[in-house]
């Protein structure tokens, strides 16, 4: 009856009349057989007469539409949209906060049956998330892949899509985006950078460790060395190994870092690299270890290995790092070195390590040289007089009490005048 009073009232006129006379000849053989007929047509026509509601709006609200629908709306300042929701104007914005929920999803376990795709949203919004500096959504991402992929049911699709995402996060770009951050980064934001970059495995090790070497010393370098410190040890052994084989001045330029690695990878990387090819390498992974390695006997280990290396440079260089370290160690060292008991022993060196401890001051130097001096009995070898001469004129230049005896001593054994005729002559 409503819609019939409104097309009556749109009709208007005698299109109008013409409407309620054909609902009422279509109505009345209905009604007729009906009990009561006439009062039921008796209701309609009082329906159709009297109540004809010709507009469902009441007045007030017609004319607010009208008014509405007529003016042009004007805004007089700009929309303050909360920052939490973005810009809904800006797409690469949406794409991020619908990320956001996304990633709370995750996190909550409320993804259900929808894990796959919400899992897939994130992938495809990673990068999105970065340069925004949203870290902890898409850590929150990462865990929940993890998660997936350490279930022991975790479905196919929802296992394609957390392998999707964490091979996302391996892309040249999405590192590079990692590995680009400001130099007075807050401590929260630089934590979750940290173990973002953890999660690109040996990818990133790889990439951080062939763009040291060309970063501008500064905050960019500092950077990059505490992201490789904050990484697991497998992959940054892998990333080694792999910078390895794409040759030496790959390398070299990551040897820098290796100082700077947590302990454990530092000695396990180091003593790898002792056997490299290349000397300059060796050289600094035997640096590297006798700076790291405390343990108790490991300077000594890696100083004699480094003394029997093949390459007499690696020798020399190994003597400077005993004359760093200036301690009773190192004296002992030198010691056991010039007197042959280790080491190559060539005479050059030899003559060097003598060198070494007449630089040192202490006590220990000092009885290492007499040790030289008197070893052994007479002899008219000219190398082994030369090491004897050598220490003479070491402890020359000491005049101490204890040196000015061992050198009356020496002068008196027969050792010393076959020195006299061996070694001075022929000098």
């Amino acid at each position: 009856m409503t819609l019939l009073s409104k097309l009556r009232g749109l009709g208007g006129g005698e299109k109008g009349a013409a409407l309620e006379g054909q609902a009422r000849h279509d109505a009345e053989p209905a009604l007729a057989g009906a009990p009561g007929g006439e009062a039921a047509r008796g209701i309609l026509r009082e329906m159709f007469t009297n109540r004809v509601d010709t507009d469902p709006n009441p007045l007030a609200y017609q004319r607010l539409l009208e008014k509405i629908s007529s003016e042009q709306a004007s805004i007089a300042a700009p929309v303050s949209i909360p920052p939490s929701y973005r810009d809904p104007r800006d797409s690469e914005d949406r794409r991020a906060a619908a990320a956001s929920i996304a990633v709370r999803l995750l996190a909550d376990d409320a993804a259900g049956g929808e894990l796959p795709a919400l899992l897939d949203y994130v992938c495809g919004a990673a990068i999105e998330l970065l340069k925004g500096g949203r870290f902890a959504e898409l850590e929150e991402g990462v865990a929940a892949a993890r998660r997936v992929l350490q279930a022991e049911q975790p479905g196919e699709e929802a296992k394609k899509a957390a392998e999707a995402l964490m091979a996302q996060l391996r892309r040249p770009d999405v590192i590079d985006l990692l590995l680009d951050a400001p130099e007075n980064e807050a401590a929260q934001q630089a934590s979750e950078r940290a173990t973002l970059f953890a999660a690109t495995g040996s990818e990133g090790i790889l990439r951080a460790l062939s763009s040291f070497s060309a970063l501008p010393s500064g905050g960019r370098r500092k950077q990059h060395v505490r992201l490789l410190a904050a990484a697991e040890a497998e992959p940054l052994l892998e990333g080694f190994g792999r910078l390895a084989e794409e040759g030496t001045e790959a390398l070299r330029g990551a040897l820098p870092l290796l100082r700077r690695l947590p302990v454990r990878e530092a000695i396990v990387i180091g003593r790898r690299l002792t056997l490299h090819e290349d000397a300059e390498i060796r050289m600094e992974a035997y640096r590297t270890l006798a700076e790291v390695d405390r343990r108790d006997g490991a300077f000594e280990r890696y100083i004699e290995s480094a003394l029997w290396d093949a390459e007499l440079r690696v020798s020399a260089f190994t003597l400077e790092l005993l004359k760093r370290r200036a301690d009773e160690a190192a004296c002992a060292m030198l010691s056991r070195y010039v007197g042959g008991e280790f080491g190559l022993a060539q005479h050059e060196l030899r003559l060097r390590a003598i060198a070494v401890l007449s630089e040192f001051p202490s006590a220990a130097a000092r009885d290492a040289l007499i040790n030289v001096l008197h070893s052994g009995g007479l002899s008219f070898r000219k190398n082994e007089l030369g090491l004897r001469v050598a220490a003479e004129r070491a402890l020359l230049r000491r005049k101490d009490a204890v040196s000015v005896k061992a050198l009356r001593r020496w002068q008196r054994s027969p050792a010393y005048w076959a020195s006299l005729l061996v070694v001075r002559r022929s000098a």
